[in-house]
């Protein structure tokens, strides 16, 4: 399913530059929420799912031309997040696979979690986590 976000802009009067405000959980040039990406990664990373399997949950449906087999994506959120440019607050400066950064990722995202999402699964938290990082 998709859906669109509304976006306000406002220009300043007086340099004319235009600043583009979003909703809180909406992440600046990501076609994905911070929630969204965070289950995707915590399902990848910590409960194991194929690539493919997160996608079909958490991707929508596949674009004409797009892989069957998998969902890169993933696999550039995490560098990303590792490398400081997603959710930099969270300092997760780290290497290895991706599959392990996602881990990782995801685990950080839980420990952000809320008290009341403490009983849910890891996804649940991670989910719920991602609302308190920037």
């Amino acid at each position: 399913m998709k859906r669109e976000v509304e976006c306000r802009r406002y220009r300043c009067k007086a340099c004319t530059a235009v600043l583009t405000v979003l909703p809180e959980a909406a992440l600046a040039r990501k076609h994905f929420s911070g929630a969204a990406m965070a289950l995707a990664l915590a399902l990848w990373g910590l409960c194991g799912w194929s690539a493919a399997q997160v996608r079909a949950l958490v991707g929508g449906r596949m674009q004409a031309g797009g892989s069957s087999r998998g969902w890169r994506t993933l696999a550039r959120w995490a560098r990303q997040v590792a490398d400081g440019t997603l959710w930099a607050s969270l300092d997760s400066r780290a290497q290895g696979e991706p599959r392990k950064l996602a881990a990782r990722v995801a685990q950080a995202l839980c420990g952000l979690a809320p008290p009341w999402a403490r009983a849910a699964g890891l996804p649940h938290q991670a989910f719920a986590g991602a609302s308190h990082v920037r």
